[in-house]
């Protein structure tokens, strides 16, 4: 049983960390296996390789931290929270030998942590037409790959 709604995500640093809200049902741990598998007259050849571990999120996340509230006037949201921004600066850490690096640390909703680093794209998918500011909401779809 999750213990935490949310994943932590902090740069290898330890410093900017940030908790991003997990949709339920957006959480999948998958085991990808390295091989090859080719036919061949003697039967089938398969070469084996590494086991990875991806676990895959779909997070909820506001473009940025201000929000209009009823009255019209600004309020800034939690700022243990990250925002869209945040986790596009997480992704774009692309260079293994700069500080802070593209290892990330991740701690799971049951609190582990684990060193990943990011895998796949980055599509951006609004929930609503409103796609700036504060109330314009995103649903991320995020991989990353467990260093073992």
């Amino acid at each position: 049983m999750a213990i935490n709604p949310y994943i932590i995500l902090a740069t290898s640093t330890g410093s900017p960390a940030y908790k991003f809200k997990v949709v339920e049902g957006g959480y999948n741990v998958v085991k990808d296996k390295a091989q090859t598998e080719n036919e061949t007259i003697g039967g089938i050849d398969v070469a084996m390789g590494v086991i990875h571990e991806i676990h895959e999120y779909i997070v909820k996340t506001r473009q940025s931290r201000w929000i209009i509230t009823t009255s019209g006037s600004y309020r800034q949201e939690n700022d243990d929270y990250g925002t869209l921004d945040d986790l596009e600066a997480f992704y774009m850490l692309n260079n293994p030998k700069s500080t802070p690096t593209n290892i990330i640390t991740l701690t799971d909703h049951y609190g582990a942590v684990k060193q990943a680093y990011f895998v796949g794209q980055f599509p951006k998918k609004p929930v609503s037409s409103i796609i700036e500011g504060g109330n314009a909401i995103f649903f991320m779809q995020i991989r990353f790959r467990v260093i073992p």
